[in-house]
């Protein structure tokens, strides 16, 4: 009964989505590697597909509605969606999206281990964004 058990639970593990170690402070992260487009968008349509390599990748169209960084008014962004850890877009939702790996021109793909996520649960983002926004035009603005 125990080699049952046993078996029973080596069979259902279960693994974590992990991502390599970086600093806990928000603010750092964002400026540090987040250099090609921050944005706030809504997702216009979205579509997965079955690729060669055995992922299923959903495309999906953003239309930007607050950039951040970048200033392109609609992007395309890939996410393999065979992992539960990847980020799944749904049409009409609204995400906060960290972009910095390019396909092609206003093509991107983002993955679990980017900070790209739902609207709803990006204030504390959104408001470090806004921060750095405003030193930035500071900057600009003088003389």
């Amino acid at each position: 009964m125990k080699s049952v058990l046993a078996l029973f639970f080596l069979a259902n593990t279960v693994q974590a989505c992990t991502c390599a170690e970086r600093s806990s402070d928000l603010r750092q992260i964002i400026e540090d590697e987040y250099k090609t487009s921050v944005f706030i968008g809504i997702v216009e349509a979205e579509k997965v597909s079955y690729s060669k390599n055995d992922a299923n990748l959903q495309v999906a169209v953003f239309g930007v509605k607050k950039s951040f960084k970048g200033g392109e008014r609609r992007i395309t962004v890939e996410s393999d969606v065979s992992s539960t850890c990847s980020p799944y877009f749904e049409a009409g939702k609204k995400y906060l999206m960290y972009l910095n790996k390019v396909v092609s021109k206003r093509r991107f793909r983002t993955g679990f281990c980017d900070l790209t996520k739902n609207l709803q649960s990006s204030s504390a983002d959104v408001e470090i964004l806004k921060g750095i926004e405003a030193r930035q035009q500071h900057r600009t603005s003088k003389p």
